[in-house]
């Protein structure tokens, strides 16, 4: 029994080894885990506060986010978000040139917010010996605003100068006619649009925007922060160095008494709804090719966000050995990972030579495939790319901005998977097979994301000349087949028919055509862009849509034009009808009952109307066929001995 009784006490030993190893394990990882000092507290009233502390930073940093943008505007306050923001950085305490931007500057800070669609934020920082004293100045900012009528009006200006002066016409007509003529239903979906169904834009055109915010009121200013300043749609975020008990002091005092209160919140964020199939766009440049090439990613695990992101980074990293270092075939070789909210995209992305793209793209694509695709990582690879990942981390785990990233990482965790788990720690215990399995969940064909701008097929600038062979061609074959011949030293009788000055009429005619062809371009494009295999080759991607736009867009005009006849001309026994383009038509003269002059509003207009004249009081022609078809001509004279000779 001895033997046994030995190695079973050496099996408890080393067991026992194991596990006080791999503790000591996981206390480093925790010791040098830059996530270990956040705090997250969420106040009575609603308000959160985050706190993300460095002693070895030199700056303090404060952000405060506020859940209300553009997407809480309506028609009748277009703006109002952005221009609250301005507004609450001027203050009755402060003097007239003086505003919260320059009083923190003054001290030594920077300062500074923005607006988006679904949040408003304010932000500054300042030498860590000054912290309280900034988050006094933005407690006060936010919670104690002074929206005076004067203050809306000289921040309206600033508006205006950041975002632009509507034009004199825009002005005058109340709108921008270029937003008639390219409606935003008719633009081409983003990325997120197109392959997940959101749709975050404002819902009014820079114009519209422009418009709203000179008719915007005190009042609707300031209905505006009541509706949606209040303290459950608020965060705090302090990071950096600072002082712990004085800015728990400032929150128990400040923002701890606020009292809840129900106020408006934005509507849920819309739920992506994933387009199972490859995203393929391919372009041509002149310049120097450019590849983004990775995988598209939803319904993700907080862990396997930043599996994805450190293997990126991890393939960036030697493809910089070799691509660029080794080869000289790059310039900069970089990894972007962009994930919200449960669904995006990660990518790698590079510069280079045209003669190198096809044996550079086939190498990353390559080792894409064998590693994310099909697990292939080592588990030497796998501790070597989380160790660069994880090395990151301990070297940005300093600064006053790096750690407010890391308090805003945490605030999206608890948003997205209502808990918060340290990447650091996440990826310091992960196993190699959990790793690879990861990313092969990830980075699935149908997944797959590629935006390739390459360089022309055949010679540089063969888009362009293939833009002016087809129009040729088309203008050639359109004019054959449109054109009818005729005897001109036959003709008997000519007229122009009568049009407004300056040719408006064709002017107001091809303003329709483009935008009946802007319709049909926006349906063809959106037809080539859902099959992935069309967008796969340049070929198909590039050249056939010139082809299409420039075919259907002249035809479009052609049809439009020909709607409108140019010249009347009786040639042998026919009635020619001659339009602005090639298309003409003739009628028999014996199928010609019966011609007569008369004024527009004289009867009910004809059916086949082409009365054109501005002098709307003055007679036309009307010829009215055997078959009953009547047609309305903007000409006088027409002699009727032609009808009896037939």
């Amino acid at each position: 029994m001895r033997p046994f009784v030995q190695l079973a006490s050496f099996i408890t030993a080393l067991l026992t080894i194991t596990a006080t190893s791999s503790q000591a394990q996981n206390r480093g990882a925790t010791l040098k885990d830059p996530f270990r000092r956040l705090e997250r507290v969420t106040l009575r009233n609603g308000v959160q506060i985050f706190f993300a502390p460095s002693d070895e930073s030199t700056l303090a940093a404060i952000k405060i986010a506020v859940d209300t943008g553009t997407l809480a505007e309506d028609k009748s306050n277009w703006g109002v978000a952005h221009l609250l923001e301005h507004v609450l950085f001027r203050d009755k305490e402060l003097k007239d040139e003086m505003s919260y931007l320059q009083l923190i500057k003054e001290a030594g800070g920077n300062a500074n917010g923005s607006t988006s669609e679904r949040e408003t934020n304010f932000y500054g920082s300042i030498p860590a010996a000054k912290a309280d004293w900034l988050f006094n100045q933005f407690t006060r900012l936010i919670l104690n605003p002074e929206i005076r009528p004067e203050y809306v009006t000289k921040e309206k200006s600033t508006v205006e100068i950041e975002r632009g002066r509507p034009g004199a016409l825009t002005q005058l007509l109340g709108y921008d006619p270029r937003d008639i003529l390219n409606p935003r239903y008719l633009s081409m979906p983003n990325f997120l649009e197109s392959e997940f169904d959101i749709h975050n834009e404002e819902p009014f055109t820079l114009a519209q925007e422009q418009l709203s915010t000179q008719r915007l009121t005190q009042q609707q200013v300031q209905r505006f922060y009541e509706d949606f300043y209040c303290p459950a749609n608020m965060r705090v975020y302090i990071s950096g160095k600072f002082d712990m008990a004085a800015m728990k002091q400032i929150i128990d005092q400040r923002w701890a008494t606020l009292a809840p209160r129900d106020c408006k919140k934005l509507p849920a964020a819309p739920k992506p709804k994933p387009r199972g199939e490859p995203y393929f766009r391919v372009s041509v440049t002149e310049g120097t090719p450019w590849v983004q090439i990775g995988t598209k990613v939803w319904d993700t695990a907080s862990r396997d966000e930043s599996v994805i992101d450190s293997y990126m980074e991890y393939l960036a990293h030697r493809l910089m050995k070799d691509m660029r270092n080794k080869k000289g075939q790059a310039y900069s070789i970089n990894a972007e990972t962009s994930i919200v909210r449960r669904y995006g995209y990660s990518v790698l992305q590079f510069h280079t030579q045209k003669e190198n793209l096809d044996e550079n793209f086939a190498l990353v694509r390559g080792m894409i495939t064998n590693e994310a695709t099909k697990g292939g990582l080592t588990p030497e690879q796998v501790k070597e790319a989380i160790s660069l990942y994880l090395s990151e981390y301990e070297l940005s785990g300093k600064e006053a901005w790096q750690m407010m990233a890391m308090s805003e990482r945490m605030h999206d965790d608890f948003r997205d998977y209502g808990q918060f788990e340290s990447p650091y720690l996440q990826l310091s215990n992960i196993s190699p097979a959990d790793y690879n399995a990861a990313l092969i969940n990830y980075f699935k064909p149908e997944r797959s994301y590629l935006s390739l701008q390459r360089p022309p097929l055949v010679f540089p600038y063969d888009t362009f000349v293939l833009w002016l062979l087809v129009a040729g061609v088309t203008f050639v074959v359109l004019k054959r087949v449109l054109t009818k011949p005729f005897a001109h030293d036959r003709i008997r009788w000519v007229r122009k028919l009568t049009y407004p000055p300056i040719k408006i009429l064709e002017g107001l005619l091809l303003v329709v055509a483009w935008y009946v062809f802007a319709h049909i371009y926006f349906v063809g494009m959106m037809a080539l862009n859902s099959v992935p295999v069309l967008q796969l080759h340049v070929l198909t991607s590039v050249y056939l849509q010139i082809v299409l736009t420039v075919v259907s867009g002249l035809l479009v005009v052609q049809g439009f034009l020909s709607l409108l006849p140019r010249k009347l001309m009786v040639v042998d026994g026919s009635l020619v009808v001659k339009s602005l383009s090639y298309y003409s038509f003739s009628i028999p003269l014996d199928q010609i009952e019966s011609v007569e002059e008369r004024r527009v509003f004289a009867r009910p207009i004809p059916w086949r109307f082409y009365y054109f004249n501005p002098l709307f009081w003055r007679k036309g022609t009307v010829i009215r066929l055997k078959n009953g078809r009547r047609y309305f001509f903007s000409v006088r004279g027409f002699p009727r001995h032609f009808l009896n000779q037939v």
